[in-house]
């Protein structure tokens, strides 16, 4: 059983800390459609608040993912 704690907690840790990376992401890119904003009158403006906003959406799945990954991690044993 310590083997699998172990394992557990390594796994925890990396979901932890993708985790954080998506969420700062997350943040980095919803200022940075905020700022963009603005200038959607363009097409090139439209088609980068476009990915922006799917960034956005990719980094808030990441990070709920990896926040289910860590209770499933956690729920085995």
């Amino acid at each position: 059983l310590p083997a699998i704690q172990a394992s557990q907690d390594k796994a925890v840790s990396y979901y932890s800390q993708l985790t954080t990376v998506a969420t700062f992401l997350a943040g980095v890119t919803a200022s940075m459609l905020q700022v963009s904003s603005s200038e959607s009158g363009s097409l090139i403006g439209a088609a980068t608040n476009t990915l922006f906003l799917v960034s956005l959406i990719a980094s808030i799945a990441s990070a709920l993912q990896s926040l289910l990954l860590i209770r499933w991690t956690c729920s085995i044993v």
